[in-house]
């Protein structure tokens, strides 16, 4: 799945495993 990331001020989109993404607390959504 593709998450949008917020690192700073710059929006990364990185493609992860779901449970890293809820693991992290840095996924704002995932992206279309």
């Amino acid at each position: 799945m593709i998450y949008r990331f917020i690192h700073g001020d710059i929006i990364l989109r990185i493609i992860v495993d779901e449970d890293k993404c809820t693991a992290c607390g840095n996924c704002k959504e995932i992206c279309p």
